[in-house]
């Protein structure tokens, strides 16, 4: 009973042979930590490594610096009551792990923002691709009615040219790999069967909705002409024989007719060929064909065939636009 908790920590450990010195001086060693003196025969000795590399245990009994050393220990490596059990220490070392039941727990938390961030983070990249395919094909149709104008001396507009005539100008001066006829006569062929100008329902092609997905849109605007980029971009014309209204659209689809959403204002966007200049125009700039003051064509709501026309301005200079489509 006259004993220290330390000493009888240390008592217990050796009866129970569950304290090594070997292991402990090994500990000390590895730590390069100070070697505490022993005393032996009543002689106290400091203690030195062999210089072979082994480990010299020294013989005899603790000194107090000894005892000092591993009452610094003891407290986080012996049991306080001195009952022999050693804990996660330098002697016995349990290995931290994660029960089933936490690692369940873990991966279900994981599941569920997963589920909640992953739709929002795949619909973002799809319509940053969708504003990058919009961007380019503005670019490139813009500079192939340059180059005509540039060759020729003369904008495109009904003044200069008859009707269809856009289609061969534009697959002259842009690289298309697949001509896919004007899409009405044609139909059975044609990218887009487009039976528009038949007043017979029967007729209508699905493939393309308005802007929220709520009707089909008007597809006689765009049966004069289609052709594919070689980049997957499928170009629609408007340019119909008889048109007193001066009216020249080109659509551009800039995914690829086969890749979803295939809306208006999502991924299929028009343009307009100025009467007067020639100059490519976004839909939905004022003075062009569907500009409404109260946006009656590019509405999230609005159940028109032709809702989304006008987004094309908006798509292309509302930094917001992309984040508020309709789904």
């Amino acid at each position: 009973s006259s004993l220290t908790g330390t000493e009888q920590g240390l008592q217990a450990a050796e009866e129970g042979k569950a304290f090594s010195w070997r292991a402990f001086w090994r500990k000390l060693v590895e730590r390069k930590s100070p070697l505490p003196p022993f005393t032996k025969g009543g002689i106290t000795t400091k203690t030195s490594l062999p210089k072979g590399g082994g480990v010299k245990v020294p013989e005899g009994n603790p000194s107090p610096e000894l005892l000092n050393s591993l009452s610094s220990l003891s407290n986080s490596t012996l049991s306080p009551k001195g009952r022999g059990r050693v804990k996660n220490s330098l002697f016995t070392r349990k290995k931290a792990a994660f029960t089933l039941a936490e690692v369940l727990i873990t991966l279900g938390i994981i599941g569920v923002v997963a589920a909640l961030t992953l739709p929002t983070l795949v619909q973002n990249n799809r319509n940053k691709e969708l504003e990058t395919g919009l961007k380019k094909s503005y670019s490139v149709l813009s500079q192939a009615v340059m180059m005509y104008q540039a060759e020729y001396g003369e904008p495109i507009n009904r003044s200069n040219l008859g009707g269809r005539n856009v289609k061969p100008i534009l697959m002259k001066y842009l690289k298309s790999v697949k001509d896919c006829g004007r899409g009405d006569v044609d139909a059975e062929t044609a990218c887009i069967p487009n039976r528009g100008y038949l007043d017979d329902p029967d007729s209508v092609v699905d493939i393309y909705k308005n802007i929220n997905g709520s009707n089909s849109i008007t597809t006689s605007q765009i049966d004069d002409g289609q052709f594919v980029l070689n980049d997957g971009m499928l170009v629609l014309i408007e340019d119909p024989l008889e048109n007193d209204d001066g009216r020249l659209f080109i659509s551009v689809d800039v995914n690829g007719y086969n890749n979803r959403p295939n809306r208006l204002g999502q991924d299929l966007f028009m343009f307009q060929l100025d009467p007067e200049n020639g100059k490519l125009r976004p839909m939905g700039a004022e003075g062009t064909y569907y500009y409404k003051e109260d946006g009656e064509y590019c509405d999230a709501h609005s159940t028109a065939r032709m809702n989304g026309a006008a987004c094309t301005v908006r798509a292309l200079y509302d930094k917001n636009y992309w984040n508020n489509l309709p789904k």
